[in-house]
Formats: C-alpha cells, sequence, structure tokens
C-alpha cells in the first residue's frame, strides 16, 4: 500500500520529471519483485534429505555401518528409500541395513569428559567396519561441540563426500 501511496504521490506530481521518475521507479520495483519471486522459487529453503538418503541408498552396500546424526533421520531414510509406493516403509530393514544413531554429546561434560565418552561410543560404535558412511543434518542438536566429526577425521579419511541443502553425506575409511 505504501508503494502504491508513493507512486501515486509522485505521479500526480507538478514536476514536470514526475511522469518519468515514477514509470522508471515502477519498472525498478517490477523487476525487482520479479527477481525476488524466480529466487523464492529456485531456491530450497528446507532440507534436502529426500536427495541426501537418494545419494547414500545408490552407493552404499547395507552391510557398511551408517550412522545418522540424529535418531530420526531413521524414519526419513526407510521413506525416502522407498519407491514411494502405497507401503513405503515395507523392506526398509532391508534397505537400511547396518546403522546406527549418532553419538548425543550435548550433556555439559567437560571437554575433556566429552571427548573422552564420545572415542569410547565412537570406538564401539564403529568396531568391525573398515567403511562408514554418515548422514549429518541439524548436527548442533546432538554434537554441538562436533565431537564425532573429531573422532572421525583422528581415525579415519574421507573417502567422499556431497553437500545438499541442509543435509552433508560423509563415507570415510577408518584408519585404525
Amino acid at each position: 500500500m505504501f508503494v502504491a501511496l508513493g507512486i501515486t504521490v509522485l505521479a500526480h506530481s507538478t514536476d514536470r520529471w514526475a511522469p518519468a521518475v515514477t514509470a522508471v521507479l515502477l519498472i525498478y520495483l517490477l523487476s525487482l519483485w520479479g527477481y525476488l519471486g524466480l529466487q523464492q522459487k529456485q531456491m530450497t529453503i528446507k532440507y534436502d534429505l529426500r536427495n541426501s538418503v537418494g545419494y547414500i541408498h545408490r552407493l552404499r552396500d547395507p552391510q557398511q555401518l551408517l550412522i545418522l546424526q540424529i535418531p530420526h533421520m531413521e524414519w526419513s531414510y526407510r521413506y525416502y528409500s522407498s519407491d514411494f509406493g502405497p507401503r513405503p516403509f515395507n523392506g526398509s530393514d532391508q534397505r537400511l541395513g547396518v546403522w546406527a544413531e549418532g553419538i548425543y554429546t550435548n550433556w555439559g561434560d567437560s571437554d575433556e569428559q566429552a571427548r573422552a565418552s564420545a572415542a569410547t561410543q565412537m570406538e564401539q560404535l564403529t568396531k568391525g567396519h573398515a567403511e562408514i558412511w554418515v548422514l549429518y543434518s541439524e548436527v548442533e542438536m546432538w554434537d554441538q561441540r562436533r565431537l564425532m566429526d573429531e573422532w572421525l577425521a583422528t581415525h579415519g579419511r574421507i573417502i567422499e563426500q556431497a553437500d545438499f541443502p541442509g543435509a552433508r553425506v560423509v563415507r570415510y575409511e577408518l584408519t585404525d
């Protein structure tokens, strides 16, 4: 309303440049709104778990350990790895395969205690696995200090990774 009021006042101004200024302002505003509308249609504004799960599902052997940073991503994985038919969760145990919840480190322990606890949990979690996949999303909710990342960087190397809006997939080869 304020834009319309401003254009109306400008258009009815007695200055001889008023119609030209009004036209330029109107063209600018319409172009800006058109550009912003196009950006809104093209920009992903929510987490892209569908493509991140699809990426893992295509490349991962279900016998390789998959760590889901936040446990509720289990249901996203089960759904997005399906054929989206009438029963998307049928067979989801086989598609999900070997998996584990990411470690929760936000208990408020000191850095030293949390780091030691994370190391113990990660050693138990990854025992017997040479390669692991990790699906990260909303990491701060579960691991603000990124202690799981720290442990993986120390005990493994990144084989591949892919970034998606709000999600990241990393495949590690454990080195010790």
